[in-house]
This record gives structure tokens, sequence and C-alpha cells, in this order.
């Protein structure tokens, strides 16, 4: 990836980030940069309880009803598994994961994310592709640095009540910020 499309989907991303923030912050939240966010985007704060949210910008893919899960990032630098390192998914600590799709936002609880793609992982539960197909890791087209993940259209969690897909002005009113493993002064 040339330098200046780097700078452009930073850009991007900072942006969906800015547009999530200033919802949030309209629908009721405290939100903020404060402390360390190397590992999540911003703090998100109502009733008594702190979210750390991620932003992933996928506005140019919205049509596609699939969002990418980034798992491991080096494909590009080597062979086999030796070249993959943790990332995305894996390294954050985002409590809620927020997925920008133009008009619509996808969010979901990223630790019960993790757990539906290992029990998918182990055969105990089936995610389909976005072919129709078994789901399986991918390369990212463009990624910047080989990034490897799954691709999962976005009906695959439809019935979890951990995801949820709404439009993007009521991305504050989800459920998802009222789930159940919030407790008030817990920081989840």
């Amino acid at each position: 990836m040339t330098t200046s499309h780097f700078d452009q989907k930073l850009e991007e991303g900072h942006a969906a980030e800015r547009r999530v923030l200033a919802k949030l912050y309209n629908s009721g939240f405290t939100v903020g940069k404060g402390g360390d966010t190397s590992s999540h985007d911003f703090h998100a704060s109502r009733n008594g309880c702190t979210y750390r949210v991620e932003v992933k910008c996928e506005d140019n893919y919205a049509e596609s009803m699939n969002i990418c899960i980034e798992m491991f990032q080096g494909a590009h630098r080597g062979i086999g598994d030796l070249a993959r390192t943790p990332s995305g998914i894996y390294v954050s600590e985002a409590t809620v994961v927020v997925h920008t799709l133009d008009k619509f936002v996808a969010l979901y609880r990223r630790s019960r994310m993790l757990c539906a793609l290992h029990e998918h992982e182990s055969g105990k539960r089936v995610l389909p592709s976005r072919n129709g197909g078994d789901l399986s890791m991918q390369c990212f087209a463009g990624a910047d640095n080989g990034n490897i993940g799954y691709v999962v259209p976005i009906a695959a969690f439809s019935h979890d009540d951990w995801f949820d897909y709404r439009p993007f002005d009521e991305v504050g009113e989800s459920p998802i910020w009222e789930f159940g493993e919030s407790r008030k002064g817990d920081h989840v």
C-alpha cells in the first residue's frame, strides 16, 4: 500500500471514530481519549459503566453486508503460521467494537465475538462465508500489513444477543451497551 493510500485510509478511520464518538456523546455518553488508548480508540461511559471502544471503518464496503475481523498481520513476511503476528481482535482490549458501514453500524462485544470465532475454528459452531461455503481465514485485499482474518456476513450473528446491526444514528441506543456483563462501577 502506498503511503498516500495508507494516509487516506488512516484519515478515513479517524473520521469514523469522530462520527461514532459524536453520536455516543449526543446519546448521553461521556466520551474521551484519556489514558492509554493504544489497544482501543476511546472510552465511553454511561450509567456508571465505562466501555473501551474500537471503531473499524468499513464505509467503502457497506453494501457487501459483511464485516472484516482482523486476527493476524504479517502474512507477507514469510510462510505459514510462523510469519503471523496476533493483531486486531486478538490484541484489542476493547469491550465493544463498532464497524461503521456508511449509514449503518454493526457492533458487538469483542470477547463474545472472539469466543464465536474460536467455536467456529473448533467445529462447535458453523459460520457461513460470504460466498456460502465454509468460513476460512483470508488475507485482506489492500491491507497495509498483510492482515489476515475473517470476512463474515452480518447475518451470521443475527441471533446473537451480543451483536447488533442498526442505523448509524442509533449507535447509542444499541442494547449492546446494556449487555448483562456490565455492572455499575465496572470497566467493561
